[in-house]
């Protein structure tokens, strides 16, 4: 079994770049913010700490990375839904529209089509937040 690397994104404080990485939440407060991306150069990129989302280790039907809080269709059962993390059971999952959901482990050992919509933080027409 092939272990995709643990990464994160974050969308810049002061702009609207996404950066990608490892995430680092700083303790000290200063008045830039306290959360960074390091990106794989080893540089820091001061970031909003409320648009960091975790990289789910799965792709979409076009190889797009997945990451929570992304928007995504699940082709098969024709529904539009948001990438979320379950604490108590450990698992990614789509919220949908409905409040019906469906883990990532249904969707791989269904071998339903994903596709990545946008997510959550930027305007994209899909999805109400």
């Amino acid at each position: 079994m092939v272990r995709e690397k643990i990464k994160y994104r974050g969308r810049g404080l002061k702009t609207d770049r996404w950066f990608y990485g490892y995430f680092v939440k700083s303790y000290k407060k200063n008045k830039n913010g306290d959360c960074f991306i390091v990106d794989s150069d080893g540089r820091y990129h001061n970031v909003r700490c409320d648009t960091i989302g975790e990289f789910i280790g799965r792709k979409d039907a076009n190889g797009k990375e997945i990451y929570e809080g992304d928007e995504v269709r699940v082709e098969d059962v024709k529904k539009e839904g948001i990438v979320r993390y379950n604490e108590v059971y450990c698992e990614w999952y789509v919220e949908f529209e409905d409040g019906l959901t469906l883990d990532f482990g249904m969707v791989a050992l269904m071998n339903y089509k994903v596709k990545v919509l946008g997510n959550i933080y930027e305007e994209t027409g899909g999805i109400e937040k």
